[in-house]
């Protein structure tokens, strides 16, 4: 068995060999000095001619050597491609597959008066390259295992498109992944010191620039240091397409370098404080170039023209061995759901920021977790993934209505650089015949609708996109201020820090933009509007919004300050000074929104202090404070006894509602059904 990889990245197509014994080649094209290209075919059943055959044959027009002297005198730049050669640049090809695999212009004109043809598909185009250079490097399709490196901005379509054509087992990695491991390889002993690496693939449309670091697996012995893909470590400068239009008769490439100079800027600002560099791609000689003259002061490493063809084979190298390759974050997927509630929410079957190594399957099974209600002819499924701005839609004509509701099992699998995520719905008990006599119901990813309305039963007034709201999330900067100003109080006891602690704690964060990248639901692209974080979030210990926890240390400190805070609320609840009134309402406050953080001494206080009507500071306090069944049980005996008194339930009283039926689940799972109905009556009398 030979593992072959493949860099095919649209200048000059090259393959890396090893076999068995770990011998290892490199074979490339014998016209280097002439882009890879493809000819189309110019009657009904003819072949893609590629590899070396395409750069040898000269088509078109008659004219010599070299056949790129047949190109349409303005250019190669064009998107679509010259006429009358049927001549295609596999830099058009690639760009094409980023932008979705299916041409502008589905037809092209041969020569000689001959008849319009359909064009292959660019994954086709592809494809026809890449076996033939495996084969020229191989000598055979059947007896290697290849990896064929991609871009980072190559979408999932593109992604199935290229796997359901390429050789059976091939397999896809990304080029700056690829690169990374070629370069851990050669460096062990500066990855072995948390070095960061930057890896920068000069395209002929642009430069991707991705962030590494390493961490370290070992394996029977042998230590990696295996490269971490992360979305929000990658970047892309776009720019014009680089190839230049003249002079003819483009026997060379002839890249436009003015129109690269212009972003060096942007591409050395990305890559983002001090890391080792490595430059690929078949722009890499010229910016390299370009960049030592921009910026002499950084020593600009000279390019490695092999790397992502030798990361490539050794990433099918690694996965025979079972040894470790990569880690990559997958895109966050979730899945339209009603609760067990009857609320609509989002579930995520693939979670944020979820690692899954390179190769290997992200396999997760949800068992009764939806349903197919009675005398449903026709099922909607919506999805919605990070780094898309829209939902997608899958409507299903079942096989038959569902005579009673229909308790189903969800399936997903999901691989780094392996096309979409394949979903699988089929019944609980197996039995069910609603999805056919197959009784599965696979989620086909290239029918699905992209929609940019809400899905039907969405509560209204909700909009997508925005955070959940049943989950409060600390602000860790609002969270250290808090912890800096306790600790200050501790010291003065100045009732002005008090109320700056206060501030803190009650009074929104301002944070006009957060970007979504940030976001623990794992939204990758675009901004949402967040007018204001709570300093605490709905958990003990909190997660923030940032992401992440607080510190043992900055929990041990919150601890003491919060003790120190209920001492002095104990020692002045029954002072009548001003002074000491307005601190006491100034402590409950800060004490309440502490939350699930709050003393137990405080908690047991404010239970204890519930009664049809009563003070809105120690009602405030109450929504957040209150944790066990045993607490809410005294609210709900609260509650019942205001209806019974014919009393109206105004906000405070509806806002702790809300934090104890849709932040406590434990609480609404524990609580009687009679104490639930006086309360919801309340609720609709409210409304009315």
């Amino acid at each position: 068995m030979n593992f072959v990889g493949l860099d095919l990245g649209g200048v000059n197509s090259l393959a890396c060999v090893r076999d068995d014994a770990g011998t290892e080649e490199f074979r490339g094209s014998t016209h280097p000095e002439s882009p890879s290209c493809v000819l189309l075919p110019i009657v009904k059943k003819e072949k893609l001619i590629a590899g070396d055959e395409a750069l040898r044959n000269e088509r078109g027009l008659g004219l010599s050597w070299p056949p790129l002297a047949m190109a349409a005198r303005d250019g190669w730049s064009r998107p679509s491609l010259p006429t009358p050669g049927g001549r295609l640049l596999l830099v058009t090809i690639w760009q094409r597959l980023v932008a979705g695999d299916k041409w502008q212009e589905p037809q092209w004109h041969p020569s000689d008066g001959l008849p319009p043809l359909n064009k292959p598909t660019p994954a086709e185009c592809l494809t026809a390259e890449a076996v033939t250079v495996l084969k020229q490097a191989n000598g055979t399709v059947n007896s290697a295992q290849v990896v064929l490196a991609i871009p980072n901005q190559l979408p999932e379509e593109s992604q199935e498109s290229l796997l359901g054509r390429l050789p059976a087992g091939a397999r896809l990695i990304w080029r700056s992944v690829a690169a990374a491991m070629s370069w851990a390889e050669a460096n062990p002993s500066l990855t072995a010191v948390s070095k960061h690496l930057a890896v920068l693939d000069a395209g002929l449309h642009g430069t991707e620039i991705s962030v590494f670091e390493f961490r370290r697996q070992e394996v029977g012995g042998r230590v990696f240091h295996v490269p971490v893909r992360r979305g929000n470590r990658l970047q892309h400068v776009k720019t014009d397409t680089l190839f230049a239009d003249s002079p003819a008769p483009f026997s060379r490439v002839h890249p436009e370098l003015a129109r690269l100079e212009q972003h060096l800027s942007e591409i050395s600002a990305a890559i983002g404080g001090p890391a080792e560099l490595l430059t690929c791609g078949p722009m890499a000689d010229s910016l390299v170039v370009l960049l030592r003259r921009r910026f002499p002061k950084i020593d600009w490493p000279s390019p490695d023209a092999n790397a992502v063809a030798h990361g490539s084979c050794l990433f099918a190298w690694c996965l025979a061995r079972d040894w470790p390759t990569y880690l990559d974050v997958l895109p966050s997927l979730e899945l339209f759901i009603i609760d067990r509630y009857r609320e609509a929410a989002w579930l995520p079957i693939i979670p944020a920021d979820l690692e899954v190594a390179g190769g290997k399957d992200y396999a997760q099974q949800f068992q009764r977790i939806l349903a197919v209600r009675a005398g449903t002819g026709e099922l909607e499924n919506w999805l919605r993934r990070s780094g898309e701005p829209e939902l997608r839609k899958l409507t299903t004509k079942l096989a038959k209505p569902a005579e009673s509701e229909v308790p189903v099992d969800l399936d997903i699998v999901a691989r780094p650089a392996g096309g979409f995520a394949r979903l699988k719905v089929s019944p609980s008990d197996g039995r069910s015949a609603v999805f056919g006599d197959r009784r599965v119901l696979h989620l086909d990813w290239l029918s699905m609708k992209r929609e940019s309305a809400t899905p039907s039963g969405f509560p209204p007034g909700i909009k997508f996109g925005w955070p959940d709201t049943g989950k409060l999330f600390g602000h860790r900067p609002a969270f250290r201020n808090f912890i800096e100003l306790g600790l200050d109080y501790s010291k003065d006891g100045n009732i002005n820090t008090l109320a700056s602690l206060e501030s803190v704690a009650t009074k929104p964060s301002p944070v006009p933009f957060l970007d979504r990248r940030e976001h623990p639901s794992g939204v990758e692209e675009g901004f949402i509007p967040i007018r204001s974080l709570p300093c605490f979030g709905s958990e003990n210990p909190c997660s923030f919004f940032e992401g992440g926890y607080a510190s043992d240390r900055e929990l041990k400190l919150l601890e003491e300050i919060g003790a120190s805070l209920w001492q002095e609320l104990n020692r002045l609840k029954n002072s009548r000074l001003a002074n000491d009134r307005r601190r006491t309402r100034l402590l409950i406050r800060i004490l309440g929104r502490m939350g699930s953080h709050s003393p137990q001494g405080f908690v047991d206080h404010v239970a204890a202090s519930l009664k049809p009507r009563m003070d809105s500071n120690l009602l405030f306090a109450a929504g957040r404070v209150i944790l066990s069944p045993q607490h809410a049980r005294q609210f709900f005996e609260t509650v019942r006894l205001k209806a019974e008194l014919s009393h109206e339930l105004k906000t405070p009283w509806l806002r702790i509602l809300d934090y104890l039926l849709f932040q406590r689940p434990n609480i609404l799972e524990s609580t009687v059904r009679e104490d639930i109905e006086a309360a919801m009556s309340l609720c609709l009398a409210a409304l009315r």
